[in-house]
């Protein structure tokens, strides 16, 4: 993670990193939602089943928030807090991602 973190520092401001991190993974997440809403959504009109259409509808939201979630975990890793924070900040974010 801290390989990633260093090859993705524009600023050299970690707030400033960090806030961007978290724009461009609201950004990702907006894109994939649209990309599942208009490309998949083609796809799954050529089926006769919509068991397709409900696995898309049951992924579609937590894909959206698990995308902004690891955009938050990477804003924390760029302010550098301490190895308790951490800890704590990282557990509680991923126990929300497993929910």
């Amino acid at each position: 993670m801290t390989r990633l973190i260093e090859s993705l520092n524009i600023s050299t401001s970690p707030y400033i990193n960090a806030i961007l991190s978290i724009i461009a993974f609201i950004v990702i997440a907006k894109i994939a939602d649209l990309f599942a809403d208009k490309v998949l959504r083609k796809f799954t009109r050529f089926t006769k089943s919509d068991i397709d259409d409900k696995t898309l509808d049951v992924i579609h939201r937590p894909i959206y928030f698990t995308t902004i979630l690891i955009g938050i975990i990477l804003a924390i890793a760029y302010l550098k807090p301490s190895h308790k924070v951490m800890f704590y900040a990282d557990s509680m974010l991923y126990s929300i991602i497993e929910l």
